[in-house]
C-alpha cells in the first residue's frame, strides 16, 4: 500500500538533500530587512513531497487531513514526544500522519523536512511504512 513511499528509502541514500544558502548581511545597509533563508532541496526530495500529497489525495489515509489529532492522540497530547517513540507497534496512520506534519509544516518553517531528512526521522518513518507492507502480505 506504501510501496509509492517507501521507495524513497534507497533513493534518498544521497550525500545531500539540500542547502540553506549562507546569507551574509550587509553591514552598512540601513534598511534593516533580514532576509529569510529558503532551503534549495534535491530534485528527489521535491519528488518525495509530491508522492505524499498524492498518497494522501488518493488514499485518505486520515480522515479530513486532520494529522494533528492522529500525532496527538497516539502521543498522549504532546505532539514533541513522537519524535522519539519506538516505531514497533506504531500504526501506519501515525507514521504517515508525522510525514505529512513535516512537510506540511515546511511551508511555514524552512528547513523543517531537511532537518528530518538529515537526522533520519522521516527514513525511521518510511521503514515503519515498509514493515507494516512487509506484515501485512
Amino acid at each position: 500500500m506504501f510501496e509509492s513511499l517507501t521507495k524513497f528509502i534507497d533513493k534518498f541514500n544521497i550525500e545531500s538533500f539540500g542547502e540553506v544558502p549562507n546569507i551574509q548581511l550587509d553591514e552598512d545597509d540601513d534598511s534593516k530587512v533580514t532576509p529569510f533563508p529558503h532551503v534549495s532541496y534535491e530534485a528527489v526530495v521535491y519528488e518525495f513531497m509530491d508522492a505524499v500529497y498524492d498518497f494522501n489525495d488518493n488514499n485518505n489515509p486520515i480522515p479530513h487531513n486532520d494529522y494533528m489529532k492522529v500525532i496527538e492522540e497516539y502521543a498522549d497530547g504532546d505532539p514533541e514526544k513522537i519524535k522519539g517513540l519506538d516505531t514497533k507497534d506504531m500504526p501506519s496512520n501515525v507514521a504517515f500522519a508525522y510525514i505529512l506534519m513535516v512537510i506540511r509544516g515546511e511551508r511555514f518553517c524552512d528547513g523543517l523536512l531537511l532537518r528530518n531528512l538529515e537526522d533520519g526521522t522521516i527514513i525511521k518513518w518510511l521503514n515503519r511504512l515498509k514493515e507494516i507492507d512487509e506484515n501485512s502480505k
